[in-house]
């Protein structure tokens, strides 16, 4: 399949196409350090498994004024 039927098809750039076929090979990451403790985390949800994302959260930061949290 060429480029432009494929960049039709998935409607994508052409530049784009051409861009991701020189890099195949996944990019190497470094693994982020979580901020939170997992065990911890896995407990909180054994306990109230009905929360949502936004509870936990509040559970593990407190209040959300000056972070990206959402309530709906």
């Amino acid at each position: 399949m060429s480029f432009s039927a494929t960049a039709t098809r998935f409607k994508v750039g052409i530049a784009s196409l051409e861009r991701w076929s020189r890099r195949l090979e996944p990019r190497s990451y470094k693994r982020k350090i979580r901020k939170i403790d997992l065990e911890k985390l896995a407990e909180d949800v054994s306990q109230y498994p009905d929360a949502d994302q936004y509870e936990y959260y509040r559970t593990f930061w407190g209040d959300t004024k000056g972070h990206l949290a959402s309530a709906s």
